[in-house]
């Protein structure tokens, strides 16, 4: 009799481990299991997009606050007499060409000083921030190289030291 108890203990013992490890696997094959999870993938996804239209976001206000600026040096540069009188010593623009364009623009440079030698600076802390002021505005090594007037190596140290 002692023996028919035991066997029905293991049995059940037995029987109960069997039942966990089946509820266990059936539990992980679940359908609320994996929404759980798309769940949380989703949740991660919407947390990084909201990071990215930040960014994207900062960039852009950033941007306009730049062209703001741009705008007022403008309004200030049209107001000077120089440039007016040589707004108004231009032609129609249906008799421009390409050489009174350059002729033009090259005289508001040299009223402005806006040659690329004269924005070139001596400290290479000022240089950097400007390149990298000019790469995160979208400008090529090659475009930059030539507006600051220096060579492509310079352009690439500096921006191996700012990273």
């Amino acid at each position: 009799m002692a023996s028919a108890v035991y066997i029905t203990l293991i049995n059940i013992i037995l029987i109960f481990i069997s039942f966990l490890i089946l509820y266990n696997r059936i539990n992980k094959k679940s359908a609320p299991s994996i929404v759980e999870e798309y769940t949380r993938e989703v949740e991660r996804l919407i947390v990084e997009l909201n990071r990215a239209v930040d960014d994207v976001l900062n960039i852009s206000e950033e941007r306009i606050q730049e062209l703001k600026k741009l705008l007022r040096k403008v309004e200030r540069f049209l107001r000077k007499p120089e440039v007016k009188e040589l707004i108004q010593r231009l032609p129609d623009e249906k008799t421009v060409d390409e050489s009174t364009e350059e002729s033009f623009s090259d005289q508001v440079e040299n009223i402005k000083g806006l040659r690329p030698g004269n924005i070139k600076s001596k400290e290479k802390g000022d240089l950097a921030s400007k390149i990298k002021h000019l790469i995160s505005m979208g400008y090529s090594r090659e475009e930059i190289c030539r507006i600051l007037d220096i060579n492509r190596a310079e352009v690439d140290l500096l921006l191996s030291l700012y990273r």
